[in-house]
């Protein structure tokens, strides 16, 4: 939609505009994307968002908007544009610093927890931690767990450190830089 002509009224409109905008541009899931993005700018969940159409609309976030669409139509990962992702049951920080964990991540913490059943107090390695996705959520389910997190970039590791504060494990996880 152009900030000059025919600004939406009404969140569900916002919400369709954004919808077809980003078919248009061929996004994945383009309704889950706009839903989530406007979630984002209005601080709102989705089940929240979709319940109140009603809602009025501030010029800053129409601009706001805006912007977090004209990233996803370029390109940029939902992710990044929104700051966060789901992990299996953390909410992650998400940024260029490192890549998105990915779904099918989820079922290797799965697999894990499932040989680690009979290990009260394991050490683990994980080797290219990034966002600290697998340290993280190992952390939180293992609480006597040992665990060192190890990544060539400091940024990476810096993400990894906040998404361990962010879950309440950083004692029990040694982040090492390896060069």
């Amino acid at each position: 939609f152009s900030m000059t002509a025919n600004l939406p009224t009404s969140l569900d409109l916002l919400r369709q505009t954004a919808i077809a905008r980003l078919a248009e541009a061929e996004v994945d899931e383009p309704r889950l994307a706009a839903e989530v993005v406007l979630a984002h700018v209005f601080d709102l969940t989705r089940a929240q968002l979709l319940a109140r159409p009603d809602e009025p609309l501030t010029p800053d976030q129409l601009i706001r908007t805006q912007r977090d669409l004209d990233r996803l139509v370029n390109g940029e990962p939902l992710a990044y544009v929104v700051g966060h992702r789901e992990f299996y049951d953390v909410d992650l920080l998400t940024d260029a610093r490192a890549l998105i964990p990915r779904p099918e991540t989820e079922c290797l913490i799965e697999h894990a927890l499932k040989l680690l059943a009979d290990h009260p107090a394991p050490l683990i390695a994980d080797v290219g931690t990034g966002c600290g996705a697998i340290a993280v959520t190992l952390a939180k389910h293992l609480p006597r767990a040992r665990i060192i997190a190890t990544d060539l970039s400091p940024d990476a590791l810096d993400l990894a450190c906040e998404n361990a504060q962010r879950a309440d494990v950083t004692s029990r996880i040694e982040f090492r830089a390896v060069y």
